[in-house]
């Protein structure tokens, strides 16, 4: 009988099912189907337990004895003992049940190696594919480095933004003003001035109306002090108008009380900090050129943009005229003929061109050429400049330079 025989025979004696005995010695039914059926041999701790289950001896269930030992021995003789087999004997005997492991053939060696090399270039692979990924991550890394830059930048505008409201927020509720307006009222473009008007209500009561004052910074340090001044006791309104060159880019306006001073706008935060963008027309020009050894021409393009404001103060809007000449770092040369597109009114699009001869440019071969324009609009207002971009000859013509 084998192992897995005499188990389930001791088993069907004691009328065990295989799953209450597998409930005994803590394992599934499973494991008891597998020792009798012999696909499994019982580690050496569950034979012990079956020889005490079944008051067995270990070597019974390993065949060592043929003979079950279930009731107490009575004496034994020199003998009978010495017949019975010895604890090395039964751990030899388990051993050799112990399925045997064949020797590795030629053929499974070489199968091994095989997988062994395979292993090492998946391995190599593995790392070479870690290796690609690692600096495409550090690319990903720095692109989201780059957007996290960004993002800051955006949240900081924010936080500005933000910061603005709440100190706006705050001054209603406790500053100095109970309510305020500030407003261009007047645009006068023949003297180059802009009088933006303060209409403020003061939170406390003034007794001293004169210490009440309006007054604007203006972007090169100069204070622009009121020019006219109104005091509403009965309301506590106090209104009064500062003139501000219409070329201000970023002026600071500020209001003073007995109780204090109050910065009423800044930075940028309302249109008349920045007069020259919000009154004065701005002008876009572009510029092409070509030569070859004889003959040079250009060709420049400009863009007259109206503001709303000059619109307004002019009521109707009437085409400004345009004069554009080619002129050296001392003085002008020849105008250009200028000719006026018919693409709309606002902005209004203008384009001048020039050709001729090298030679009649020859005398300002080692000077740097402009193109400057004169714009008159209907009220009088007169804007002239020069193009960023600057020309210089040489003995083929000219050509263009960078932006300055």
């Amino acid at each position: 009988m084998t192992i897995g025989q005499r188990i389930a025979q001791l088993r069907k004696q004691n009328n065990l099912s295989q799953e209450a005995l597998g409930a005994e010695l803590g394992v599934s039914r499973q494991a008891i189907s597998k020792w009798e059926s012999d696909a499994a041999l019982p580690e050496i701790e569950k034979l012990i337990a079956l020889s005490k289950r079944f008051s067995v001896t270990v070597g019974y269930l390993l065949g060592v004895e043929e003979e079950v030992q279930q009731a107490e021995p009575s004496e034994e003789s020199a003998e009978a003992k010495s017949d019975k087999p010895t604890e090395a004997e039964v751990l030899e005997r388990y051993l050799n049940q112990l399925p045997k492991q064949k020797p590795m053939s030629k053929r499974n060696k070489i199968l091994v190696a095989v997988a062994a090399v395979l292993l090492v270039v998946f391995v190599l692979s593995c790392l070479y594919g870690l290796r690609r990924g690692l600096g495409q991550t550090r690319n990903d890394i720095s692109n989201l480095n780059n957007s996290v830059s960004h993002l800051e930048g955006q949240l900081n505008g924010l936080s500005h933004e933000i910061s603005n409201q709440v100190e706006e927020a705050m001054q209603q509720e406790y500053g100095l003003l109970a309510h305020w307006e500030l407003n261009l009222t007047d645009v006068d473009y023949q003297a180059g001035l802009g009088t933006v008007e303060l209409r403020a209500v003061v939170r406390n009561p003034v007794e001293d109306a004169s210490k009440l004052r309006f007054y604007a910074q203006k972007t090169d340090g100069t204070i622009a002090e009121e020019v006219e001044r109104q005091w509403d006791e009965a309301n506590q309104r106090y209104t009064a108008t500062v003139q501000v060159p219409l070329t201000e880019t970023n002026a600071i306006y500020y209001m003073t009380t007995p109780d204090g001073t109050i910065c009423v706008a800044k930075n940028y935060e309302h249109a008349v900090t920045n007069l020259q963008e919000y009154t004065l027309p701005n002008v876009e020009m572009y510029m092409t050129n070509a030569s070859d050894n004889h003959k040079f021409r250009l060709h420049v393009d400009m863009h007259v943009i109206i503001p709303y404001v000059m619109e307004e103060e002019q009521g109707e809007v009437e085409e400004p005229e345009v004069k554009m000449w080619l002129a050296t770092d001392s003085q002008r040369l020849s105008p250009l003929p200028v000719r006026a597109e018919e693409y709309g009114t606002n902005p209004y699009i203008y384009s001048a061109g020039v050709e001729g001869p090298n030679s009649g440019l020859a005398d300002y071969e080692d000077e740097t050429l402009h193109v400057e324009y004169e714009i008159t609009f209907s009220n009088g207002y007169i804007v002239s400049g020069r193009m960023n971009e600057t020309l210089s000859m040489s003995s083929s013509g000219f050509w263009q330079e960078d932006v300055q």
